[in-house]
């Protein structure tokens, strides 16, 4: 991964970290274990399924080639 990659992922992390925040009950993130299983839900539900589908997608596109 390259320095300007490093960069733009942990830019889009910020900005994702920030929109799960917004989108988070305060009382789930007022500890580790809670922080650490609203993040676990938020994967489960929008995260993981987006970039598995995009890694699905990349994958299907580099099979063509």
């Amino acid at each position: 991964m390259t320095h300007e990659e490093e960069q733009t992922l942990r830019q889009a992390a910020e900005t994702i970290a920030d929109i799960l925040y917004k989108n988070t009950q305060e009382e789930e993130v007022q500890d580790f274990e809670g922080i650490e299983l609203a993040l676990r839900d938020h994967w489960l539900t929008t995260l993981g399924p987006e970039l598995a589908q995009k890694f699905c997608q990349q994958r299907g596109n580099d099979e063509r080639t």
